[in-house]
């Protein structure tokens, strides 16, 4: 293989540290941001170090052909799925250990990583330094709005999936596998058991969470095809930690014979 001297420096950065940032490089090379993306783009087609979002990594080794157990590799290693998600709440709890579940059942590792409600990058770039073949992500969702947005997943190396989330089509990200909770069909069917149970009269408490717009809609829905009463208490914008609004809602449910439906 043929490297600049350039190429060759970015390549001892990378040996020495596991990985290297554009922005660091850059500035110890005296060189622009895009020298170095092409560098490092030159250095990645060569195989001698894989790219990753906002710099390059040691080179992942390719995986064997697949076994007869589906989702796992015959090769040294266990395969290695990194998963981001916001919080480990109650909701999260779930999707997580559910994950968990999926990856043991096929000899693969699954790394968490949680972003609190933050920025998902940093979680991300743990991740693909320490070797990770594919990403479970859990986004902001004003990440999947628009391209700029977006951009950072589009650019990532490995396989992603999307999940709990629906990007918008303008961050062009309609390439990628999405898996989320039908929460329109489950609103739906939680409406259907109250009514079955004789409640024709309805509320709904929904604070505005990523999740809400799907759960309202579901609710306008079922109000739409069952004997559900109109002039119920429904709130869908309810500010987290409004004690006042929760009892003026509870004394409008009093005042109307309203059963719950909270969000």
């Amino acid at each position: 293989m043929i490297f600049t001297l350039r190429q060759e420096a970015i390549l001892r950065e990378v040996r020495r540290n596991g990985s290297v940032k554009v922005t660091e490089i850059a500035a110890e090379l005296a060189v622009s941001r895009m020298t170095v993306r092409r560098d490092i783009a030159g250095l990645a087609d060569q195989g001698a170090v894989s790219r990753v979002y906002g710099g390059a990594i040691l080179p992942r080794s390719e995986p064997s052909p697949r076994t007869e157990a589906p989702g796992a590799y015959d090769r040294g290693r266990a395969f290695s799925i990194g998963m981001a998600v916001p919080s480990r709440s109650a909701y999260y709890r779930d999707v997580i250990e559910g994950a968990q579940a999926a990856a043991q059942a096929v000899g693969a590792r699954l790394t968490l990583g949680v972003s609190a409600y933050g920025d998902d990058l940093p979680q991300v770039e743990r991740m693909l330094v320490s070797g990770v073949d594919g990403l479970l992500l859990t986004p902001l969702p004003q990440t999947l709005q628009s391209a700029a947005g977006a951009a950072w997943i589009r650019e990532l190396s490995v396989p992603v999936v999307i999940v709990e989330r629906r990007p918008e089509p303008a961050a062009g990200l309609d390439h990628l596998d999405c898996v989320a909770s039908d929460h329109v069909r489950g609103t739906m069917q939680a409406l259907r058991h109250l009514v079955d149970l004789g409640h024709g009269r309805i509320g709904l408490l929904a604070c505005p969470t990523p999740t809400a717009p799907w759960i309202v809609r579901g609710f306008d829905i079922a109000a739409e095809i069952l004997p559900i009463a109109s002039g119920a208490p429904r709130i869908t914008e309810h500010a987290f930690g409004d004690v006042e609004a929760v009892d003026d809602f509870l004394d409008a449910m009093a005042a109307t014979g309203t059963k719950t439906s909270s969000m």
